[in-house]
C-alpha cells in the first residue's frame, strides 16, 4: 500500500501549466467525442481538474485519472472526474507534495470502446516558500516619529507611512504596542519577493477602537441616564461596541433596547438622529469602570489590487465603523498570505474581495469572537453579528488552513449571492487543517460555482449547525475526512441544493444533543455521493420534506441514532425512527434500500466511539466500522487492516491526535 502525503504548507505559485499530449488516436466507434481541452489548477497539496469535449450525445463517456511525480515510473489512480454543466468533466487529485511537478492523464471513455482518448499534461504545485527580504527594511515603533527616515534607530510612527515606501523585497518591522490606524497597501511585490509586514518582539496591535473609551484615565466618559442605562456622544457613527473586550449586542431600535432581549454581557444603540451612544451592561455596571471598546476605523488592513503581500503576527482587533469591519481586507489582491495572527472584534476577520482575489493563503491564525455563539440565532442572522472568520466573494485557488476559528456566527463563508453561477468565484478552494468550534450558524456554508471546492480534515465542536451545502451549482465539491462534532440544531445542512455533485467521504458527524437530525434537506437531494461516512444523531438520521431526484449514490455509510424519546411502537415492537423521506418513517435500513436502492452496503450500528462524550470519536477496536469501507483510490489507499475503515478516522493511524490525518492547526 501507498502512504499518503500529509505536508502542512504554505505558497507562491506557479499556475496552471495545460501541456497537451493525445496519446492515443480516437477509434472510428467513438469518432463523435472529442477532448477539447486540459487544464490543471495546482494548489499546495491538491490538483483541480477541468476538461471539455464535444459530442457524447448518450451522454455515457466517463474521464479517468492518473497521475505521478514527474520522473517516477509509477502511475497512481485518482478519483474518476465529475461530469459538469457545458459539455465539461471536473474533479481533483489530493494530497500532494508542495512544489512538485506531476504529470496527470486523463482517459476519455464510453461504454463498449476499445480504447480510450487519453491526454496528459504538467503542472507544478505551489510552493511553501515565500521569499521575504533582500529589499530595504523599514521600522516602525510607537514611540517613532513622522519625520524620522524609518530605521531601527529612528523608526517612523505610523504602519501606513512604511507601507507607501515599500517595494518588492522591502521588509516593514513593526515593533511591540497598539497602533489605531488604518493601513492600506496599494503597491505589489512579486513572487521572487513579496512587500512583508512582520511584527517583531512583543505584541503589536492594530486597534480600530477610540482611545478616548479604552482609555483607563479616570473621567466620566459616560452619563446616566437611569435603569442602568448610560449615553455618550462620540461625534462619529460606529457599528461596534465592546466592554474589556466582550462584544456587546447592537440594537437597531431604542424599543428593542430597551427591552434588552439579548443579555449578557449588554447592549448597546446609537440614535439615529442625535448620533448619541446608549449602552447598558447587564451587571448594571457603569461603563466608565471598564475599558470601551468603541470602533471608530473600518479595517485594520487593506491590500488593494495588489499581489505578493505577506501580513505576519499582528494582533488586529475592533474595526467597524461605517462598515461592519474587517481585520484584513484582501480588496482585489492575489497571491497574498495572511499567518500567525490573531483577528477580532468585528464582522468579517478576513475578507475576500472581487474575482481578482486569487490565491490567497490564510494560515496559523485565530479568528475569532465574543459573545455572538451566546446570543439567539433570529437576534443575529441578518445583522451585524452575521459575520465569518473568513467571508469571501472572492476567486479561485484561495487556501484557508491551521487556523482556529470560534465565538463566530460562521467559520467561513464563501459564497456571492449576485454571481451564485459565476465560475469567477470561489472555485478551486482547500479548507482543511482547522479546528472550528462555537459557531452561532454554520462551520462553513459554500454556495455557488464551487468547482473543485474541498473541504477536509477539519474538526469542528460545539455547533449550531455542521456543514451547510446551500446551493452547489456546478461543483464537483468535496467535503471529506471532517469530525463535526456536537451540534445543537443539525450535522448536515441542504436548504438550497443546486445541481452540483458533492462528495462526502469518510466524515464522521455526531451529535449528543436531544432532537437533532443528522441530515435536513428543504428541498430534494440531488447529485450527493456519499462513502464510508459515520452519521450519528438523536433524532432522525435523515429528514426530507419531498423525495430525493435520481442520481444520487449513497452507500458504504453507518447511521444512527441514539435518544429513546425518538422510539416508535410499530407493529408491537418499539423501533427507533430511523429516515423520514415524504412524509413516511422509515424504520430498518432494509426499508431504506428497497425504497430508494441507497446504502445496499451500509449498516444501522453503534459506531462505538473510543470516547464520544468527550468527543474522541476514534473507533474502538470492536466497532462494526472497522475494515468496513468501500475502496476509493487517492482518497483511503493508504488504509490499514483487510479495508479501509468508516469515519474520518483509521484505526491504528493518527493515535492520540483529535485530527483524522493526524495534522493540527499551526
Amino acid at each position: 500500500m501507498q502512504t499518503r502525503t500529509n505536508r502542512l504548507s504554505t505558497a507562491t505559485p506557479l499556475f496552471i501549466l495545460a501541456l497537451f499530449t493525445l496519446t492515443q488516436p480516437l477509434p472510428a466507434s467513438q469518432a463523435g467525442i472529442k477532448l477539447k481541452g486540459l487544464e490543471l489548477y495546482p494548489t499546495f497539496e491538491c490538483i483541480g481538474i477541468r476538461v471539455r469535449y464535444e459530442g457524447d450525445t448518450d451522454s455515457n463517456a466517463t474521464a479517468g485519472v492518473r497521475y505521478r511525480l514527474q520522473g517516477s515510473n509509477t502511475w497512481r489512480e485518482a478519483q474518476p472526474l465529475a461530469r459538469i454543466r457545458d459539455s465539461r468533466f471536473a474533479g481533483s487529485i489530493f494530497f500532494l507534495s508542495p512544489d512538485a511537478v506531476y504529470e496527470v492523464e486523463v482517459a476519455l471513455s464510453v461504454p463498449g470502446g476499445e480504447a480510450d482518448q487519453k491526454r496528459t499534461a504538467h503542472a507544478r504545485t505551489r510552493s511553501d516558500r515565500f521569499p521575504v527580504g533582500g529589499g530595504k527594511e523599514y521600522f516602525v515603533a510607537v514611540s517613532g516619529d513622522s519625520s524620522n527616515p524609518g530605521t531601527l534607530g529612528k523608526p517612523f510612527a505610523a504602519i501606513q507611512q512604511a507601507a507607501d515606501l515599500a517595494r518588492p523585497g522591502d521588509v516593514v518591522w513593526v515593533m511591540p504596542g497598539v497602533y489605531r490606524e488604518e493601513v492600506t497597501v496599494s503597491r505589489s511585490g512579486n513572487r521572487q519577493a513579496y512587500i512583508a509586514f512582520l511584527a517583531r518582539g512583543g505584541p503589536v496591535v492594530l486597534s480600530g477602537a477610540d482611545p478616548y473609551y479604552e482609555s483607563p484615565e479616570p473621567g466620566e466618559k459616560w452619563s446616566a441616564e437611569g435603569n442602568g442605562v448610560f449615553f455618550s456622544d462620540p461625534g462619529r457613527r460606529t457599528r461596534y461596541l465592546a466592554a474589556d473586550g466582550d462584544r456587546l449586542y447592537h440594537y437597531l431600535t431604542r424599543k428593542e433596547f430597551d427591552e434588552f432581549i439579548c443579555g449578557q454581557p449588554g447592549g448597546w444603540y446609537q440614535d439615529e438622529n442625535s448620533g448619541r451612544l446608549y449602552v447598558r451592561l447587564s451587571s448594571g455596571d457603569d461603563p466608565d469602570s471598564h475599558l470601551m471598546q468603541v470602533a471608530a476605523l473600518d479595517a485594520g488592513f487593506t491590500v488593494k489590487g495588489a499581489d505578493y503581500v505577506l501580513i505576519d503576527g499582528f494582533e488586529v482587533r475592533d474595526y467597524g465603523r461605517q462598515t461592519a469591519g474587517s481585520g484584513v481586507r484582501l480588496d482585489g489582491a492575489a497571491w497574498c498570505v495572511v499567518r500567525n495572527c490573531s483577528i477580532h472584534g468585528m464582522n468579517s476577520k478576513v475578507l475576500l474581495s472581487g474575482a481578482r482575489a486569487e490565491g490567497n493563503l490564510v494560515e496559523s491564525c485565530e479568528l475569532w469572537d465574543t459573545s455572538i455563539h451566546l446570543w439567539p440565532w433570529a437576534m443575529t442572522k441578518g445583522h451585524d453579528e452575521e459575520g465569518a472568520g473568513v467571508m469571501s466573494t472572492g476567486g479561485r485557488g484561495n487556501v484557508v488552513r491551521g487556523c482556529r476559528m470560534h465565538g463566530l456566527f460562521d467559520g467561513l463563508a464563501p459564497s456571492y449571492w449576485d454571481s451564485l453561477w459565476s465560475e469567477s468565484y470561489n472555485c478551486d478552494w482547500d479548507v482543511y487543517d482547522n479546528e472550528i468550534f462555537d459557531t452561532r450558524d454554520d462551520i462553513i456554508e459554500p454556495e455557488g460555482p464551487c468547482i473543485n471546492f474541498r473541504f477536509w480534515n477539519n474538526y469542528c465542536h460545539n455547533l449550531f449547525v455542521g456543514v451547510s451545502l446551500a446551493p452547489i451549482n456546478v461543483g464537483p465539491a468535496y467535503v471529506m475526512y471532517n469530525v463535526v462534532y456536537d451540534q445543537s440544531w443539525m450535522c448536515l445542512k441542504y436548504s438550497g441544493i443546486g445541481p452540483g455533485r458533492c462528495y462526502l467521504y469518510h466524515n464522521t458527524f455526531y451529535s449528543k444533543q436531544p432532537a437533532v437530525h443528522t441530515i435536513t434537506c428543504s428541498r430534494p437531494l440531488e447529485a450527493q455521493t456519499f462513502r464510508n461516512n459515520i452519521f450519528f444523531a438523536t433524532a432522525y438520521a435523515f429528514w426530507t420534506s419531498k423525495p430525493p431526484k435520481p442520481g444520487n449514490d449513497l452507500d458504504y455509510d453507518t447511521w444512527y441514532t441514539s435518544d429513546t424519546p425518538w422510539f416508535k411502537i410499530w407493529v408491537g415492537t418499539p423501533y427507533k425512527r430511523f429516515f423520514y423521506i415524504d412524509g413516511k418513517e422509515i424504520f430498518f435500513l432494509e426499508d431504506l434500500q428497497r425504497s430508494t436502492g441507497w446504502e445496499m452496503h451500509g449498516k444501522q450500528a453503534d459506531p462505538c466511539f473510543v470516547g464520544q462524550e468527550s468527543g474522541d470519536l476514534r473507533l474502538r477496536a470492536d466497532s462494526p466500522c472497522i475494515d468496513s469501507a468501500e475502496l476509493l483510490p487517492n482518497i483511503n489507499d493508504s488504509y490499514l487492516g483487510q479495508a479501509p475503515d468508516m469515519g474520518a478516522y483509521e484505526r491504528g493511524g493518527s493515535l492520540g491526535s483529535k485530527f483524522p490525518l493526524g495534522k493540527r492547526p499551526r
